[in-house]
């Protein structure tokens, strides 16, 4: 998916009540900080902070901020919304419950896997799991659509392609859509979590 070249401003750090009015819709590119992502995504911020380490996401741009009764300015990282609400869609093959779940000071689920590259490359079946559908669909598409993303690796038998390619190519095609915001007031109760797919399980199938 496109992504503009990073930015970076100064600012002071948002009221209050500035904060609670910034834009909640999941479909724009809106930039948001870790800790407001966080919120977003409904987990914490460490483990935010290990889909980042794990190269999941990626920032799009920075802000200095600055904090002028707590050491000066800080320069803060600043990641799209619509990727942070699309990560439980695109990466099916782990188990975001107790990402969602564990408590505070626990160790997250996420730091027991690896930043490998691997995570970036997927086989027609993940890319099947992805958009919900059986793998005969996505060959299909292959077949059909020219502009589909050619593979990077793999075998004529097993290719694999360019996660971030094949999820831009899903989005523009209508293959997937854009989550709803878990602060929308469907999903206000307590305990109560958007219904996902994909496998139960951190390892890659």
């Amino acid at each position: 998916m496109s992504r503009s070249s990073p930015t970076s401003t100064r600012t002071r750090p948002p009221s209050r009540r500035a904060a609670g009015t910034c834009p909640r819709s999941w479909t724009r590119h809106v930039p948001l900080g870790p800790d407001q992502a966080a919120r977003r995504r409904g987990v914490r911020r460490v483990d935010f902070d290990q889909v980042v380490r794990l190269g999941w996401l990626a920032s799009v741009g920075s802000v200095e901020v600055d904090f002028k009764r707590q050491g000066g300015v800080t320069t803060v990282p600043l990641y799209d919304a619509q990727e942070i609400a699309l990560l439980e869609v695109v990466r099916p093959s782990v188990d975001w419950r107790p990402v969602r779940t564990t408590a505070a000071g626990r160790r997250s689920p996420l730091a027991v896997l690896d930043p490998s590259p691997g995570w970036e490359r997927v086989l027609l079946a993940e890319v099947a799991r992805i958009a919900g559908v059986v793998r005969a669909a996505v060959v299909n598409w292959r077949r059909r659509h020219d502009n589909f993303p050619d593979p990077v690796a793999g075998t004529s038998v097993h290719p694999q392609f360019d996660h971030r390619a094949v999820v831009a190519w899903l989005l523009d095609h209508d293959k997937i859509e854009v989550p709803p915001d878990r602060h929308s007031p469907r999903w206000s109760r307590p305990g109560q979590v958007p219904p996902r797919s994909g496998s139960a399980s951190t390892t890659r199938g």
